[in-house]
């Protein structure tokens, strides 16, 4: 950067607006340029002015002090200054070399004019008092020449200032301070008006960056009200399930949990009417019969069934998957419905089932439209309630071959009892023949003959006989050995069969009673977690390494075994063994866990 450069940036500091900046830069160059005058003025006065040198001391001294307080930061004094030096200066030389009483010289006077232009191009309207004063010292050195000029007498030669040339250039060199000024006024203004075009453009950008923001609050806001609407979805879907889920524990029977079940479910979803069907599969020909139902006319479907296939219900039925129909005609409910003369024109039929079984369907009708969350909830909701009525299935299933085990070993021994009076009957009957034998030993050889023959006849019959015995011992055997197995099976297995659903807590559904041999707890205690978590009883330090074997097998969708250590209800931990396996819904969703918990020797 050159000296000039330097000298211009005097004072100059980036927190100053743009005004400021130009304003002090013009102060700066003109104190340079009439300082380069004054130097100039100064050559002249030694070659051709005599005694003119001691009155240009006062230039040095203003236009020097000018960029020193600019140079020390004190702009202020620095503009005030120069906005009174010329006028001043030129005021002095001025009376130094026109004579009291003569014509004032009009160049020098037309230069003293110019310079009044100063304190308003250097000082700011808004320094009102610097300005007025600098404006007044300025037009009293011009209207005050003649109080100034008697002050100041000397006997300089002035004859060269009235020469042509001389008086245009001191003339020139005002209309050229004139010019400097109003050009420089100029390019002030030019840079004001880019300054603010680039603020301008600015703030349009900030605008637009702000209007963008806006923007992405209003999606972020939006993205958060669907998750909240999405969350409470869940939560509503959740809550339901629980609700049914709580009515299946309940232990009531079949048709009054039914009854139950349609009512929370039709008002659940603010529905109209509804039915809860149930596939009868015990039949030669399946069929599906009406369970329960809310608001129907009972006199009319109380007991309603339905063929597979038939209506919308047995269409449910065949294609595993809700129906949904909507704006149907009044009329077409009596057709296929089974909601007979109700009003309501919108309709759901959503299937209970698991793994591809049906085991029963709902029936819903509205006012209202069916929302996308309320029809999942319905058919997860089926699977919940499918799952309890296989287990009601199997219970039963169970039962019915108990029974049976139990009327064939009541029949074999009724057998068993009627071969040995038989037995008893033939020992008697031959301690006779024996008895006759010896009586009719002497009879004829032909009676002895036939008598001896039939005797072994009854001994070939006697060994049959004992035969057919010992295959029936056996079969009894075989059949007391399999009811023995069976009833270890289902009420005694060494070990904890237990069915719970996929959530965090591993809630059970349901726990065989060995659960109270290895825990010390009945299994009743653990159903939906009624009064315990299975999981809060796992050894803190095994709890990692059993959800990471579970995560595995969910993520594998296979089976799994895992070891680890049970709390007791004395406090104690015992280390037992489980193999588990997953049940998945249609689409390959884990909705139980099932399995086998069983003790190990430590």
């Amino acid at each position: 950067m050159s000296i000039f450069s330097k000298v211009v940036n005097f004072g100059l500091k980036a927190e100053y607006e743009s005004a400021l900046v130009q304003k002090i830069k013009l102060t700066n160059i003109l104190a340079m340029v009439l300082l380069g005058m004054m130097v100039l003025y100064s050559i002249i006065a030694l070659v051709v002015v005599d005694g003119l040198t001691p009155y240009l001391i006062p230039g040095y001294l203003f236009y020097g002090s000018v960029l020193v307080f600019n140079f020390l930061g004190q702009h202020k004094w620095g503009r005030f200054t120069m906005s009174i030096a010329p006028a001043f200066v030129i005021s002095i030389l001025h009376s130094a070399i026109a004579r009291p009483g003569e014509p004032w010289i009009e160049s020098i006077y037309i230069f003293q004019i110019c310079a009044l232009i100063l304190p308003w191009t250097i000082l700011d309207t808004r320094e009102t008092l610097s300005m007025l004063l600098a404006s007044f010292i300025s037009l009293f050195t011009v209207l005050g020449f003649g109080f100034i000029n008697e002050l100041i007498i000397t006997d300089i030669d002035n004859s060269i200032f009235l020469n042509y040339w001389i008086s245009l250039s001191v003339k020139a060199g005002g209309i050229g301070l004139l010019f400097f000024v109003a050009f420089f006024q100029q390019m002030l203004q030019h840079k004001t008006e880019d300054d603010t075009r680039d603020l301008l453009k600015k703030l349009e950008e900030e605008n637009q960056l702000a209007l963008q923001r806006e923007e992405e609050s209003k999606k972020a806001m939006q993205k958060l009200e669907d998750a909240q609407k999405e969350e409470r979805k869940r939560a509503w879907a959740t809550e339901g399930i629980a609700e049914v889920s709580s009515l299946l524990r309940s232990g009531e029977d079949l048709k009054a949990l039914c009854d139950k079940i349609i009512s929370f479910v039709v008002k659940y979803l603010n529905a109209n009417q509804g039915g809860l069907y149930i596939v009868n599969k015990d039949v030669d020909v399946p069929f599906i019969e009406l369970a329960a139902c809310y608001a129907f006319d009972r006199k009319k479907f109380l007991h309603k069934k339905i063929d597979i296939g038939e209506g919308i219900v047995g269409q449910a039925y065949m294609e595993k998957d809700h129906v949904y129909l909507k704006e149907v005609p009044e009329q077409f409910f009596q057709i296929t419905s089974g909601l007979g003369d109700a009003p309501p024109n919108n309709l759901l039929v959503t299937p209970m089932m698991i793994e591809e079984n049906v085991y029963g369907l709902f029936e819903v009708a509205s006012f209202r439209i069916f929302e996308k969350h309320e029809i999942e909830f319905m058919m997860k909701l089926g699977e919940t309630i499918a799952n309890a009525l296989n287990n009601i299935h199997i219970n039963e299933r169970t039962k019915r071959l108990l029974a049976e085990s139990q009327g064939q070993a009541e029949e074999l021994r009724a057998q068993e009892e009627e071969m040995r009076q038989n037995m008893e009957e033939l020992s008697a009957t031959q301690e006779e023949m024996k008895r006759s034998a010896q009586e009719q030993k002497r009879r004829d050889e032909k009676l002895q003959a036939e008598l001896k023959i039939k005797v072994e006849q009854m001994h070939q019959q006697e060994e049959e006989l004992k035969q057919t015995l010992d295959t029936m011992h056996k079969n009894q055997s075989e059949l007391e050995k399999l009811k023995v197995e069976l009833t270890a099976l289902v009420d005694n297995m060494p070990g904890i069969v237990y069915q719970c659903l996929f959530d965090e807590n591993f809630t059970m559904d349901y726990m065989s009673d060995y659960c109270e041999k290895i825990l010390g707890y009945p299994a009743t205690d653990f159903i939906g977690n009624k009064n315990l978590s299975y999981a809060d009883l796992i050894h803190p330090d095994d709890l990692d390494s059993v959800n990471h074997t579970i995560e595995d097998a969910i993520a594998k969708k296979s089976t799994f075994y895992i070891e680890y250590r049970i709390k007791h209800k004395n406090g104690t931990y015992k280390k037992v063994g489980e193999h588990g396996s997953l049940m998945l819904s249609k689409k390959g969703e884990i909705h139980h866990l099932q399995g086998l918990v069983f003790e190990l020797n430590s």
